[in-house]
């Protein structure tokens, strides 16, 4: 079995700096649990999830005022299509 066997064909992208009401819409209007964050400052590209925004907002962070790059998915691992 190869990775891409296992990947989504949807992938949505938002900036560091987009609010998580900004990335939660964008997911929502995919259809999708998590986004790609591009950050050009950064080594590598990041990871958001519903359950990273869903944390913040149990913790009482406010989605239009919190940015994406505060609240990313830690100890992403990465994997090429072919492996």
């Amino acid at each position: 079995m190869q990775v891409r066997e296992g990947m989504s064909e949807v992938v949505v992208t938002v900036g560091s700096g987009h609010t998580l009401r900004e990335a939660a819409s964008a997911m929502c209007r995919r259809n999708v649990g998590a986004a790609i964050v591009q950050d050009p400052d950064a080594p590598g590209p990041g990871v958001i999830t519903e359950r990273d925004i869903l944390r913040a907002l149990g913790n009482g962070k406010d989605p239009d005022s919190e940015r994406v790059a505060a609240h990313l998915t830690a100890d992403v691992k990465y994997a090429a299509p072919d492996w």
